[in-house]
């Protein structure tokens, strides 16, 4: 084979050989650690061939996590591994991205720390955010079943239930969206650095099967229809038509890119708020009018005031332990539904046990 063969023929091995890409890959992905702590991570590097090429870690928030050393050299290296240290500095959130120097070509590669006061309080938050999903959650049965053995729905007011499945479904969309889609979790963190996200599983849970079972109690309004049930009032008529034409509004916008979907979902989150607070007026003045609060479920009452204190309870545990009281008013549907569960639903154990306690009955 003559040179110019040769020669020919390395270039076009040269040409078809794979490009050999710098990586740089970390151990996990999350990593959680109390504050005042460290704990370890590893970089794993791979095919550097700039002799005086970096590796350096940028931080986010620099004020809730740091990285030890911050930075370290990498140049020629074919494969090697590195021990880091990850100081937890205060509570909340921080991303940490690794970038090469001297132009290496890295993809951006980063991993999430998280930083927490107190590790029992992490399991205290998780045992009272299912107490609360398991309250809430059966809070809807003896409604149900007061309602299938009366055969009606005299009693309990229909604008409560319409306005409780209009906010719990708001919610739900909260929650299903924000937990699921990674495109608006970032939007999230960018509004709001160094908080987490405000949502969890049990609350996607609970909001989704409340959708449900709020949506089985309005259709057991419309079987029982016939049978003296009280109409929907024109205020609630207004009120969700209004709700209806701005939900439309504000969705079409997000669809157009006019707004973020974030802004779409503090939308449904204020809307689940509102009504989360007007639900129980015309229960609590229908109980005032008859005097009376036959047909309404204490049992229901009860569960709902147990679920609302440890939702309550919950967020307040979180924002201590992760410092990060910001997540209140991210998540604002569930605190306010917290709140106007437990200042409510007293009026009506107080209309249930004190005022009209002569004018009661149970169905066992």
């Amino acid at each position: 084979m003559g040179f110019a063969q040769l020669l020919m023929f390395s270039i076009i091995i040269c040409i078809n050989l794979p490009h050999i890409k710098n990586e740089v890959t970390i151990s996990v992905d999350d990593l959680n650690i109390p504050l005042y702590a460290e704990d370890k991570f590893v970089i794993e590097v791979r095919n550097v061939n700039v002799s005086n090429a970096r590796l350096n870690f940028v931080v986010d928030n620099a004020d809730i996590v740091e990285i030890i050393p911050s930075s370290i050299g990498v140049g020629l290296v074919k494969v090697r591994n590195y021990v880091l240290r990850a100081v937890g500095k205060l509570g909340g959130r921080a991303e940490v991205v690794a970038k090469l120097s001297n132009g290496t070509g890295l993809d951006t590669v980063s991993m999430t720390v998280i930083v927490y006061k107190k590790e029992y309080l992490c399991k205290v938050s998780m045992m009272v955010g299912w107490v609360y999903f398991f309250a809430w959650s059966m809070s809807y049965y003896p409604q149900v079943r007061i309602n299938h053995l009366r055969q009606s729905v005299i009693g309990p007011h229909i604008d409560y239930f319409v306005f409780s499945f209009l906010g719990i479904a708001f919610y739900a969309l909260f929650n299903v969206v924000l937990y699921l889609v990674k495109e608006v979790q970032d939007e999230y963190l960018r509004r709001f650095p160094g908080s987490l996200i405000p949502v969890r599983l049990n609350d996607v849970l609970y909001s989704v099967h409340g959708t449900f079972m709020s949506l089985v109690i309005v259709g057991q309004f419309i079987k029982y229809e016939g049978k003296t049930n009280p109409p929907l009032s024109i205020t609630a008529k207004v009120i969700l038509g209004l709700l209806t034409a701005m939900f439309v509004v504000m969705f079409l916008l997000s669809a157009e890119a006019c707004i973020p979907w974030l802004d779409f979902l503090n939308f449904c989150s204020s809307a689940g708020v509102m009504t989360s607070l007007i639900r129980f007026i015309p229960q609590v003045l229908a109980n005032f009018k008859h005097k009376s609060v036959i047909g309404v479920s204490i049992t229901t009452v009860i569960f709902d005031i147990v679920g609302g204190f440890f939702s309550t309870l919950q967020m307040c545990v979180d924002s201590y332990n992760y410092d990060d009281w910001i997540s209140v008013f991210g998540n604002f549907t569930k605190f306010g539904l917290g709140l106007s569960t437990l200042l409510f639903d007293g009026i009506i154990l107080l209309q249930y046990y004190v005022l009209y306690r002569d004018k009661n009955y149970v169905i066992h």
